[in-house]
């Protein structure tokens, strides 16, 4: 096998850690301070914003979206079913 930096006989490099999508992560941190009874994450593998209930839900309570206001809709959405009974 051939490349990279996991060669055996070589010598080890420092690797200097990478914050992906940044803007969506302060977009999620923004989300989440507006947003007391939410915790919101910004997962950048699934590239999607998540919301989880941080209030007493009949069932665990998790919503996503590929946009910050798209995930805002869904809690809101999400909100409205638990309050009307609707949530399972």
């Amino acid at each position: 096998m051939a490349g990279g930096r996991h060669r055996l006989g070589l010598p080890r490099e420092a690797v200097w850690p990478r914050r992906w999508d940044t803007n969506r992560r302060g977009q999620a941190e923004d989300l989440d301070g507006e947003e007391r009874a939410w915790l919101v994450v910004y997962g950048p593998w699934s590239r999607l914003f998540w919301a989880f209930a941080a209030w007493p839900a009949p069932r665990p309570l998790v919503v996503d979206a590929r946009t910050a206001e798209g995930l805002r809709q869904e809690m809101r959405e999400a909100e409205s079913l638990v309050l009307a009974g609707g949530w399972p």
